[in-house]
């Protein structure tokens, strides 16, 4: 979507500013621990990112809000399976995120 590839570039341009700033504190032979995306990857990975992999889980828990909400047979049932779903929607779109954006789905693993 458009607004992810604004959002991706104006985060680009923000990354490689402090990015510099931080060189030029600590030397040019500094490196960020984690590889910083360049400008197209991160304009065009937030792109995609927001344009098919969230709008794409936005609409599904939607309708399976809507479907839970006229099918179960309690509102707590109802909003207790949408909470839950909500949950795994977090838990699968960071890494997507991250898969998007070329960076390491752990921190840990960069090093």
């Amino acid at each position: 979507s458009a607004v992810g590839v604004a959002t991706g570039g104006v985060f680009a341009a923000i990354n490689s500013g402090l990015l510099s700033m931080h060189k030029k504190k600590e030397g040019e032979n500094w490196s960020p621990a984690i590889p910083v995306p360049d400008f197209k990857t991160s304009a065009l990975g937030m792109g995609a990112f927001l344009g098919i992999s969230c709008n794409l889980r936005y609409q599904l828990l939607g309708g399976a809000d809507r479907w839970m909400t006229e099918r179960l047979t309690s509102l707590a049932s109802s909003v207790t399976a949408t909470a839950l779903g909500r949950v795994v929607n977090n838990q699968i779109g960071e890494p997507t995120r991250l898969f998007a954006l070329g960076l390491p789905m752990h921190a840990t693993l960069a090093q």
